[in-house]
């Protein structure tokens, strides 16, 4: 299980670094305070410089082959923007109502703290990938 201590929408401590998640390579979508924070394991690392071409983050709920999941789009108004997919099971709980509409804050987080900062958007789809850019 993964335990996440907060700081506002800090992350003051977490054993997601040493749990069998991490060692596999899998990313974990955490949301406290109206943000989503996503762990990026050491394993993800060249991910990161990807997502830092990002101007904005969207973050789409639909199904991929079948399996309720998360988009995470780094916008960066390119005609293939990079994106990665979680299953819902990567995540701490479904986003929270009140972060529905507006914009939320979306930080990423390496084992030495946060690493990137984002502003974000939360969208519905039927099926993913979506890949549509939104206005912000």
């Amino acid at each position: 299980m993964i335990s996440i201590m907060n700081d506002g929408q800090k992350i003051a401590e977490t054993n997601y670094w040493e749990s069998d998640m991490a060692k596999a390579g899998l990313l974990f979508l955490s949301w406290n305070e109206g943000a989503a924070r996503l762990l990026v394991p050491k394993a993800q690392e060249k991910a990161l410089k990807e997502m830092k071409t990002g101007k904005q983050v969207v973050v789409t709920r639909g199904f991929f082959c079948g399996v309720d999941a998360l988009e995470m789009m780094f916008e960066d108004h390119s005609a293939s923007p990079f994106s990665v997919h979680i299953a819902m099971t990567q995540t701490d709980r479904l986003i929270p109502n009140s972060d529905k509409q507006g914009i939320f804050d979306f930080t990423v987080w390496m084992p030495e703290g946060e690493v990137a900062a984002f502003r974000a958007k939360y969208r519905r789809v039927k099926n993913l990938p979506c890949l549509q850019p939104m206005k912000f």
